[in-house]
């Protein structure tokens, strides 16, 4: 475990309890500490509330799609990083939603969810860092 891990906090936005159960057992065994939300709303409240370095969004969630929690945010000033999840495709979440953010389809690999939120942290970084 990277010491740089334990101070990354991360939330899990998934209406799926086992998605999210699971995708937290792997943030936790790299070392991030996780917190969960089931829907938009509840999403919107913890970030405010909360500092987190990354948050993996559902695309889908029982009150809203994910882009549009992200799309609130941002036009607060909010700077985390988003990970987007879905079973679309990623050419087809492009598409429809007009963005470039980080994006990995369901199901995935762990190592494959590891390679992405270790690629939005490290674009985190380099803004701390610029």
């Amino acid at each position: 475990m990277d010491t740089n891990t334990q101070t990354k906090k991360v939330l899990i936005v998934d209406d799926n309890p086992l998605n999210a159960k699971l995708t937290a057992w792997w943030c936790n065994k790299w070392g991030y500490s996780t917190d969960k939300a089931s829907t938009g709303d509840s999403a919107l409240k913890k970030a405010c509330q909360n500092d987190y370095s990354l948050i993996i969004m559902d695309l889908f969630l029982p009150d809203m799609l994910g882009v549009e929690v992200s799309e609130r945010l941002y036009s607060t000033g909010y700077k985390t990083k988003f990970v987007f999840h879905s079973a679309i495709s990623k050419n087809e979440f492009i598409k429809r939603y007009n963005t470039n953010e980080l994006f990995i389809a369901k199901p995935y690999k762990p190592e494959e969810l590891l390679s992405i939120v270790n690629k939005a942290l490290e674009k985190e970084l380099s803004k701390i860092t610029a």
